[in-house]
């Protein structure tokens, strides 16, 4: 998994409803447990609308073209102060 597909969001744990996944998945690699090979489907990629507010941009911004080159423009924009 990479680029847009990266789940980074672990809902249940967002919403106060458990601890969270991946700090568990890693202590469990750095103990030297197994790789997962079915990733827990509780976790989920952060959404446009995320990405753009943690860039400080407009909530109602419009976003032209493939989801994979909106997510481009919001990571190469520069916050200004």
């Amino acid at each position: 998994m990479g680029g847009n597909h990266t789940p980074i969001v672990d809902q249940d744990w967002l919403e106060g409803n458990d601890s969270c996944w991946v700090t568990r998945y890693g202590a469990h690699l750095f103990d030297g447990g197994e790789t997962c090979k079915i990733i827990a489907q509780r976790l989920r990629p952060i959404t446009v609308q995320e990405a753009a507010a943690i860039q400080s941009l407009p909530a109602d911004m419009e976003w032209r073209g493939t989801r994979s080159a909106v997510y481009r423009q919001i990571g190469n924009a520069v916050p200004s102060g």
